[in-house]
């Protein structure tokens, strides 16, 4: 099984945040389409080489080695990045293999949104109360 660490990259200089999740990990789940017939569904890691399609439509029909590709929904992510490949299907589920290999990452690419995150948007003593490894200096704000 893959060994992993959940990557966490904090910068707290002119508001500036990041949060690496590996596409792997059991905590991420990325809305996808099928490239070939446009079904939406939801990229979800499973702690392994392997991602699950979960949420696609009960008259879907995925075909094995159809494209999946972000699909934009929610707006953390762009659409058209490609995510892997169909590899398996069964009754009960899709199986993705990623387009990259998981084990030989290198390098990753921060895609940055131009609209102000959730986190800016709450309360000073909210935001201070959510960063105990990072505690700004007394008179200061984030």
């Amino acid at each position: 099984m893959l060994q992993q660490k959940v990557s966490w990259l904090h910068y707290f200089q002119w508001k500036i945040f990041s949060r690496i999740l590996l596409l792997s990990d059991v905590n991420a789940r990325i809305p996808v389409i099928l490239s070939e017939s446009s079904w939406p569904g939801l990229a979800v890691g499973k702690n392994g080489l392997i991602l699950g399609l979960d949420f696609l439509p009960a008259e879907s029909k995925p075909s094995l080695n159809e494209t999946v590709v972000t699909s934009g929904h929610g707006g953390l992510l762009p659409a058209g990045i490609p995510v892997g490949r169909v590899s398996s299907i069964t009754k009960k589920q899709v199986l993705v293999t990623p387009s990259v290999e998981l084990r030989k990452l290198s390098f990753v690419t921060i895609l940055s949104r131009k609209t102000v995150p959730e986190f800016f948007r709450r309360s000073r003593k909210e935001r201070y109360f959510l960063l105990p490894f990072d505690r700004p200096k007394k008179g200061t704000f984030i």
